[in-house]
């Protein structure tokens, strides 16, 4: 049964490959994928070439205080500002944003504010809704629909609906007598 393996699968365990610290199984993977695809033998080529390089490489011995002079001298080239020079040039660099692009940036957040805070209408020409008896009237109707529907589970609810509206159409539509 052969395995195949996607190039970003195989790229990926190739450092583990080249060094042979790779699990079996998945050598496997890696060796068949490098038979068939062209740009991870590439790749593989390369590494190998490189850590071939490196292990060929003289190495020197270097002395405990490396590190810390290797700092000084970074430091040196290129020193760490304190926090208040890094807030001073931030300052200076909002100082010099042109006002006109603050303001608008103001009056944009001013409207996204508005929009979602939501700023009452002033147009009054509508009486009020009543959403108590828009609730009671959703309310009666969700309860006539599952009567309906209880009362015949594989009839036309829609059908059944019409009828039950237009019988009480009717009996609203008489008076009564008392």
């Amino acid at each position: 049964m052969k395995r195949t393996m996607n190039c970003q699968r195989t790229q990926s365990l190739l450092s583990e490959y080249v060094n042979n610290t790779l699990p079996g199984y998945d050598a496997i993977g890696v060796q068949e994928h490098l038979d068939v695809c062209n740009e991870c033998a590439r790749v593989y080529h390369e590494l190998r070439r490189t850590v071939d390089l490196l292990s060929r490489a003289p190495r020197y011995d270097v002395p405990d205080t490396f590190g810390a002079e290797l700092w000084d001298r970074l430091q040196k080239v290129c020193p760490r500002r304190s926090l208040w020079a890094r807030l001073g040039a931030f300052a200076t660099a909002v100082w010099y944003i042109p006002r006109w692009s603050l303001g608008l940036a103001g009056a944009v957040l001013c409207v996204l504010v508005a929009c979602y805070v939501g700023i009452p209408s002033a147009d009054h020409s509508g009486p009020p809704s009543d959403a108590g008896v828009e609730a009671a009237m959703v309310r009666d109707a969700f309860r006539q629909n599952v009567a309906i529907s209880a009362a015949d589970p594989f009839g036309d609810l829609a059908a059944a609906n019409l009828t039950a509206h237009a019988s009480n159409s009717e009996s609203d539509a008489r008076p009564s007598v008392e």
